[in-house]
């Protein structure tokens, strides 16, 4: 039986060379591990060793945000529109 884990931990930067070690120790002494990677195939690479306590995510893809979300006016609300005498 898998011991219950609730301890958690956010590593930036999981496929750096000294991301995976870190990891995977992490993992073993019993926290699960979120981690970020540049690209999907960090994400095979890193959930394919693990034991089901890490999960990988990208960052950084500007690509899969549309436009009007990344421009700073997206996150004003809109005004009232103008009374005319």
């Amino acid at each position: 039986m898998v011991p219950e884990k609730r301890r958690v931990v956010v590593v930036l930067g999981g496929n750096h060379p000294l991301g995976l070690p870190l990891i995977m120790e992490l993992e073993a002494k019993g926290y699960i591990v979120i981690t970020s990677v540049s690209s999907l195939g960090g994400v095979s690479a890193i959930e394919s060793t693990s034991h089901g306590f890490i999960r990988a995510l990208v960052l950084g893809q500007s690509g899969t945000i549309p436009i009007f979300l990344q421009s700073p006016i997206s996150s004003t609300p809109p005004l009232p529109p103008r009374q005319v005498n």
